[in-house]
C-alpha cells in the first residue's frame, strides 16, 4: 500500500504544532508534557507486511475459487503493505478525565479509531463517550498478530457509543460489569444488500431486504472477571450480550425483528510461558459479528427469497495458544471456525457466493528484534464451504504466509 498525500490531514498536523508551540510542549521519552495538569502521551507503530496467498487475496479470512478456475487460482500470488498507526493520552489528574484520539492509515488514509473522553466518577465507576471498543467479542491472540482476523474471531469493532463501567475489587480478583449503548453501521452487524463480483461489479446474489437505518442503536452487556497476583494478571474469563432492534423492509412493508450476540471466552496465563485462550459466540440476525472479510463471499443475516423470509443463526470457536520461550521469542497457533445455519428452514437454502462455514488454522512465530521492533512469521489455512448456486456447495483450501516488521513509538 503507498500512503497517498492527504492535505487535510496535512492541515490538521500544522495546526496542531502551532497549538503545542502557544501551550509550550516539552518532550522527554516519547511523553509530551503540557502546562499543568494536563499530561500527554503519543504513541503509535509503522509496520511492513509481505504475503503469499493462494486461493485467497491479501486481507482475506476466507479462501475462494469456483470451480473453472481452480487451476488458475492455484498458483501463489505475492502482495504487501505500509502501514502507520498515531494516537495521543491525554490526562487530567485534576477531573479524573482521559481521553484519547488514534488514527490509521490501513484501510483507507487515515481513518479515525478512536476518539472518546473517559471521566471519573468515584467508587469505582467511570463513563466513556466517543468511539471506543464494543463490548462485544474480546481480543484473542488472533488479534495480537498483525494480520486480519480470522472469521469468527477478528477482536473487538470500535462503534460511537455512551458506556458505563464499574471496577470491584475482591481479594485478587477485579469484577468488572459494564453497560453501553453502541452503534452499530449496518455493514458490521446485521448483514444486508448484495453479494458483488470483484471483476465486474455486478451483483451476483441479493438478500431482498432493506433497511432504512444506516447507524443502528444497540444494546450490550459485558461482565468480566480478572485473577491477578499483583502486579500481574493470570487470568480472565467473561461474558457478552448485545441486542439490536432493527427494521426490515420487505414484502413491501417494515418488519421489526430482535437480532442478538451472545458470548463468553477465557484467557489464562500458566507456568513456563503458556498462554491459552478459547471463546464462543452465538449469533442470530447479526452475521456481520463473524467478521468475514474479503472475496466478497457475505453470509447474510436476513433473506426473503419466493415468499420466504429466512432467518441466520452462526456459531463460533476458536482455541488457541501462545508459548513463550524467552522475554523476545513467542510460538502461537491455533484453530478458528465459524459455521452458519438457517433458523426453522433448510440449512440448504444459501444464495450465491454466501459461505456456510469458514475454518481458520494458524501457526505464528514472533520475535523481539529490539526494545522497539518485532518481526513475525506466520502461516495460515483457510478452509470454506460457500454457495455456488441455490443449494449447491463447494468446498475450497486457500493458503496464506507472511512475514512482517513494527516499530513502535
Amino acid at each position: 500500500m503507498y500512503l497517498k498525500p492527504n492535505m487535510g490531514l496535512v492541515a490538521l498536523i500544522f495546526e496542531c504544532l502551532l497549538v503545542g508551540a502557544f501551550m509550550q510542549f516539552s518532550s522527554f521519552a516519547g511523553e509530551l508534557y503540557i502546562k499543568k495538569p494536563f499530561r500527554a502521551t503519543i504513541y503509535g507503530w509503522l509496520s511492513y507486511e509481505n504475503s503469499y496467498s493462494k486461493k485467497t487475496v491479501i486481507m482475506g479470512n476466507t479462501s475462494y475459487v469456483s470451480p473453472k478456475n481452480a487451476i488458475l487460482s492455484s498458483k501463489w500470488k505475492q502482495d504487501s503493505r505500509v502501514f502507520t498507526r498515531i494516537g495521543f493520552k491525554i490526562f487530567n489528574p485534576l477531573t479524573k478525565t482521559k481521553a484519547n484520539i488514534t488514527l490509521d492509515s490501513w484501510p483507507q488514509n487515515f481513518n479515525l479509531m478512536l476518539a472518546f473522553v473517559r471521566q471519573d466518577l468515584g467508587d469505582g465507576f467511570y463513563v466513556t463517550v466517543g468511539k471506543d471498543w464494543s463490548l462485544v467479542e474480546e481480543h484473542t491472540f488472533s488479534s495480537y498478530c498483525f494480520l486480519p482476523f480470522p472469521a469468527g474471531f477478528q477482536g473487538s469493532k470500535r462503534f460511537a457509543q455512551v458506556k458505563l463501567s464499574k471496577e470491584i475489587f475482591y481479594g485478587n480478583m477485579v469484577f468488572k460489569p459494564s453497560i453501553s449503548l453502541e452503534y452499530r453501521p449496518n455493514k458490521n452487524g446485521v448483514v444486508i444488500g448484495k453479494n458483488i463480483n470483484q471483476k465486474d461489479s455486478a451483483a451476483i446474489a441479493d438478500s431482498g431486504i432493506n433497511s432504512s437505518r444506516t447507524d443502528i442503536p444497540a444494546i450490550a452487556l459485558n461482565l468480566s472477571i480478572t485473577f491477578r497476583e499483583n502486579p500481574i494478571k493470570v487470568g480472565k474469563v467473561y461474558m457478552f450480550a448485545e441486542l439490536e432492534p432493527i427494521y426490515l423492509y420487505f414484502d413491501n412493508k417494515e418488519h421489526k425483528e430482535n437480532p442478538y450476540t451472545l458470548g463468553c471466552g477465557l484467557d489464562f496465563s500458566f507456568p513456563f510461558g503458556l498462554t491459552v485462550a478459547s471463546e464462543y459466540i452465538h449469533t442470530l440476525g447479526m452475521s456481520g459479528v463473524s467478521g468475514i472479510e474479503g472475496n466478497n463471499l457475505k453470509t447474510f443475516s436476513y433473506l426473503y427469497k419466493n415468499g420466504d423470509f429466512i432467518k441466520r443463526e452462526s456459531n463460533a470457536y476458536n482455541i488457541e495458544g501462545k508459548f513463550r520461550l524467552s522475554k523476545g521469542l513467542a510460538f502461537a497457533g491455533g484453530f478458528d471456525f465459524v459455521y452458519f445455519k438457517n433458523k426453522g428452514s433448510s440449512n440448504s437454502f444459501f444464495l450465491k457466493s454466501e459461505a456456510k462455514h469458514v475454518k481458520t488454522t494458524f501457526l505464528m512465530l514472533k520475535m523481539n528484534t529490539t526494545k522497539v521492533t518485532k518481526l513475525f512469521i506466520e502461516f495460515r489455512k483457510i478452509e470454506t464451504k460457500y454457495a455456488v448456486s441455490l443449494g449447491k456447495f463447494y468446498d475450497s483450501t486457500g493458503n496464506q504466509i507472511w512475514a512482517g516488521y513494527r516499530y513502535y513509538f
